[in-house]
């Protein structure tokens, strides 16, 4: 399922997922036009949902997808605020901190 972690395949997910909400396209319309964009195991992922009326829960599946690959990963998230600018000598110093 490494087709899930590449940001192409979310952007086309989600392009066509609206034209299918908004536009009203048609669940059969919406697949054939995303036949071939995808690796098989992708198609078939895209197919049930949409045969199942699931299709508007692709933003939540893309979300809880990163939050279960982070955590595998050990990557954790995080905004950092600073009350006074920081040159960029201050940013590079705490991203390697922060690695």
């Amino acid at each position: 399922m490494e087709w899930l972690s590449q940001p192409e395949t979310w952007i086309s997910l989600l392009t066509l997922t609206v034209l299918e909400v908004v536009l009203g396209i048609d669940n059969i319309v919406f697949i054939s036009i995303l036949a071939g964009k995808l690796p098989a195991d992708g198609e078939n992922f895209v197919r049930v949902l949409a045969e199942n009326g699931r299709l508007d829960v692709l933003e939540e599946i893309r979300t809880q997808y990163d939050a279960l690959k982070n955590e595998r990963e050990g990557v954790v998230e995080a905004e950092v605020v600073s009350a006074f600018d920081m040159d960029q000598a201050q940013l590079a110093d705490l991203v390697a901190r922060l690695e």
